[in-house]
């Protein structure tokens, strides 16, 4: 991909962001380790904090004080992870949009070969569910994965097989074109990632999937009874919408 690079002018390669809401304990490791592994004069990091109560704003703001490669914007509430991260590539300068979630659950040695296959493909996204991908969690959460993927699937002839896993890169105009879609909605919950992506199948866009290492965080912020229900409504919901927008389009 041509690509002009430096922080602060022109186009810079890559674009991560990292969507936080009451992230103050993972956040700084999570910025740390892609430091480590990437250089900043190609990339840069976008904190996209979902109106924290807890103190992630201030370490972020002091952790980037000395490095301009990372930036931090800020919602005025709690809109959802969907919306901040949607926030974050409309705010970022690079030719791939990508976004990988706070706590770190997939590792980032896959971040290399996910990069390297947006040119080839529109989007590149992490998958728990090909060959080769190794995952730690509870059978609870496999069985519970594992139903929504194929919920996805019959709803929307979705080929995509790991909707959710917080490990996806856009080319630029692919991404903010998604974005603009989906548009801005208070009760997606935590499905912006299908959303995008089942949106991405209908306009003809290219997607390739990897295998990749994921454990589950320490902590998780989805709740089963709740989660689920609103899921459930939100992807009927979705069904509906996209039937009166794709034939609309047809009729003009």
């Amino acid at each position: 991909m041509d690509v002009s690079t430096g922080w602060g002018r022109n186009t810079l390669a890559c674009s991560i962001v990292i969507p936080t809401y009451n992230e103050e304990e993972t956040i700084i490791s999570a910025l740390q380790r892609i430091e480590d592994a990437l250089s900043p004069e190609d990339i840069e990091m976008i904190v996209s904090d979902d109106g924290s109560t807890d103190r992630t704003v201030e370490r972020v703001l002091d952790f980037s004080s000395t490095r301009p490669w990372i930036r931090l914007i800020s919602s005025d509430g709690n809109m959802g992870r969907g919306e901040a991260v949607a926030a974050g590539f409309a705010a970022g300068k690079g030719a791939v949009l990508a976004f990988l979630d706070a706590d770190m659950a997939t590792d980032f040695s896959h971040f290399g070969e996910m990069l390297g296959n947006v040119g080839p493909f529109d989007i590149c996204i992490g998958s728990r569910w090909l060959e080769g991908s190794v995952v730690q969690r509870s059978v609870g959460r496999l069985m519970i994965s594992k139903a929504f993927n194929l919920t996805v699937a019959l709803l929307f002839h979705s080929r995509v097989s790991d909707n959710q896993c917080g490990f996806k890169a856009f080319k630029r105009e692919v991404g903010l074109s998604l974005v603009r879609d989906c548009g801005t909605r208070t009760d997606r919950g935590w499905l912006w990632d299908t959303e995008m992506l089942v949106r991405a199948q209908l306009e003809g866009f290219s997607i390739k999937e990897i295998p990749v290492t994921w454990r589950a965080g320490r902590r998780s912020k989805f709740s089963v009874k709740r989660d689920i229900i609103r899921g459930l409504r939100y992807l009927i919901a979705l069904k509906l919408r996209l039937i009166r927008e794709y034939r609309y389009d047809k009729k003009n």
